[in-house]
């Protein structure tokens, strides 16, 4: 009893062939591998947002802490011309 032509049809039929496993296999690979890359990707972001979101609050405060100082500096500015002014014309 040998398989004929007919019987390779139907043997085509139910059965996967080496092509379009490779195919299957390979797409269900791509699918985990995206799937990962996003998850690492999204992680990435995450994390580089936050040191973003800390580095804007160091550089805030810096700003407001450079304000102060400016302020302070002037007021010490204009006394010591006041304590200059009282203490040279006198003499």
């Amino acid at each position: 009893m040998a398989i004929t032509d007919e019987d390779v049809k139907k043997l085509k039929k139910v059965f996967v062939s080496k092509t379009e496993l490779r195919k299957v296999v390979r797409e269900e690979i791509d699918d985990a591998l995206d799937e990962k890359l996003d998850a690492k990707f999204t992680e990435f972001k995450s994390q580089i947002f936050d040191h973003i979101d800390a580095f804007a609050k160091e550089s805030k405060d810096n700003e407001e802490e450079r304000v102060v100082l400016s302020h302070r500096v002037s007021d010490h500015t204009d006394r010591i011309e006041k304590l200059e002014s009282a203490v040279f014309a006198t003499a």
